[in-house]
């Protein structure tokens, strides 16, 4: 947990970027989750992780009665100031851990950008004691997609020398993952697993760009004088290349019902 506690702490300092520039989640993913949830018009969902509303927001658009959760303190209070139009949704700053409520009292439990951070096996068992039978579970995460573009292949070398443990792989954001796959399919508690996928584009301003980067907890991370050298880098490529960022992004929700 202290590991959990200290991630947190990085993606909550960063609340207000987090809420300003991280990208959302396309519409044709929300609409495939629902129709695979065949939620009912008033059903309620559970969400673990929500950050700062950016997947908590289409589902509460759309007259659902939600309970979202995240342990981060600013983040969960972005979310509940976007949410305030919706009397149906409760934010709750807690973590999964922490969290008490009535078995078998949900419609869908659902994850955006969040679930990695939990042991799969242990989210897997609360998802099935939360969800009605029948219920849903949906597991979404966003992959970048641009390892081929000339922005990616110009800032390589530059996370090569400052940030070489994962290089570029830590642009990407976090796919539900292979662990949660295998915890599924081994839980005995959920049917077939249903995998939907779709890719979309963003354009980025070289202000906003440097922001994105400032909301990953691993850039936040750098010992100076690294850090510095590292953004003012990465700030003179995106000058070079006419001072914008496109970033091609895959998004899939991993999908199955209670048993």
């Amino acid at each position: 947990m202290a590991e959990s506690n200290a991630l947190t702490r990085q993606f909550d300092d960063a609340a207000q970027l987090y809420d300003e520039v991280r990208p959302r989640y396309p519409e044709p993913i929300v609409e495939q989750i629902i129709a695979f949830a065949a939620l009912p018009a008033h059903g309620r969902i559970f969400e673990v992780g929500c950050g700062t509303g950016q997947m908590t927001l289409p589902f509460a658009q759309r007259g659902y009665t939600m309970v979202a959760i995240d342990q981060g303190e600013r983040l969960a209070g972005l979310a509940a100031q976007h949410c305030q139009p919706y009397p149906r949704v409760r934010v709750v700053p807690c973590a999964l851990e922490a969290w008490q409520d009535t078995p078998g009292s949900y419609d869908m439990f659902m994850a955006a950008q969040a679930i990695h951070w939990i042991e799969p096996h242990y989210g897997i068992r609360r998802a099935a004691e939360l969800l009605k039978p029948g219920g849903t579970i949906a597991l979404v995460g966003t992959a970048d997609r641009s390892q081929g573009s000339a922005f990616w292949q110009a800032t390589e070398p530059i996370y090569n020398q400052y940030n070489p443990v994962d290089s570029t792989a830590n642009l990407q954001p976090r796919w539900p993952g292979e662990a949660y796959r295998q915890a599924l399919r081994i839980s005995g508690q959920f049917g077939e697993i249903q995998e939907v996928r779709t890719s979309w584009a963003k354009r980025y301003s070289g202000e906003d760009y440097m922001k994105l980067l400032w909301t990953f907890s691993d850039h936040r991370a750098m010992p100076e004088p690294h850090r510095s050298r590292f953004f003012e880098a990465i700030r003179r490529v995106i000058a070079q290349m006419g001072g914008e960022v496109i970033r091609d992004y895959e998004t899939l929700a991993l999908l199955a019902k209670k048993s």
